[in-house]
């Protein structure tokens, strides 16, 4: 089963990609924030994370910066509340696959799903 860590400090947010990406069958994982995300990284090994930009703790850039250190093999999908190219821009240069804008759409999500190779295998 392929796994996608969904990191954001709105509870709200987290718990609508969860319902989400179980339904369609995947390991669902969560964290309220940077630090916890990396120490949940490392227990539960995704092959994709949703990560936010903006939260209290520790900036998902910095999450980023970090987990891509760690591995190369997890897709890092930014979300952010700002349509700012240059944050976006940003987190590309650092190796992020790609980023949403909130609200989010979860049809988006799916495309990313498909795009970048995490489909869930029948």
């Amino acid at each position: 089963m392929k796994r996608v860590l969904v990191v954001d400090d709105n509870a709200m947010v987290r718990q609508v990609l969860k319902e989400f990406l179980s339904k369609k069958g995947y390991d669902v994982g969560e964290a309220s924030g940077g630090a916890e995300a990396i120490i949940t990284f490392d227990e539960f090994q995704p092959d994709l994370m949703l990560l936010d930009i903006k939260m209290p703790d520790m900036d998902g850039l910095e999450v980023l910066q970090k987990i891509s250190a760690k591995s190369s093999h997890v897709r890092i999908i930014m979300l952010t509340a700002v349509n700012d190219d240059i944050i976006g821009r940003e987190a590309l240069e650092l190796g992020a696959a790609d980023f949403l804008i909130k609200p989010i759409d979860l049809g988006q999500v799916q495309t990313h799903l498909d795009v970048y190779g995490v489909l869930q295998s029948d």
